[in-house]
């Protein structure tokens, strides 16, 4: 299972850490039947109450947030949560996933968040 786990790829001169170092591939099993931005819980043996798809979304999240923290002291760039939400977030990498399978999620959120520079998201409110 991957939930829990602690993986550690590196990504030019940054080490990425965690379920962004899964593949796509990987990422599009754990969606099932869910609809863009939800996730069902599962019962493990021991109780606890688990969701991979929900542990990719959090990550994507959190990566999101890290990039929007460090930006946030720059006049021009705005907080890119303003305009986007777990749903187009999830959508978006479903997408980009699908037609890079073998690629890594961390390289497909680098990608969402150049495509929300380039589409002028970043510095917009």
């Amino acid at each position: 299972m991957a939930w829990g786990s602690v993986a550690h790829a590196q990504t030019g001169t940054v080490t990425v850490m965690g379920m962004g170092t899964s593949s796509c591939g990987r990422f599009i099993a754990a969606i099932g039947k869910h609809a863009p931005g939800e996730y069902q819980s599962l019962k493990r043996a021991d109780g606890e109450l688990v969701s991979e798809n929900a542990e990719y979304q959090q990550w994507l999240l959190g990566f999101v947030s890290g990039i929007n923290v460090a930006r946030a002291s720059d006049e021009q760039q705005q907080r890119i949560m303003d305009r986007i939400d777990m749903a187009g977030i999830d959508l978006w990498m479903r997408n980009w996933c699908n037609k890079n399978p073998t690629k890594e999620v961390i390289d497909g959120a680098v990608a969402l968040l150049a495509e929300l520079r380039n589409n002028a998201v970043w510095g917009q409110r």
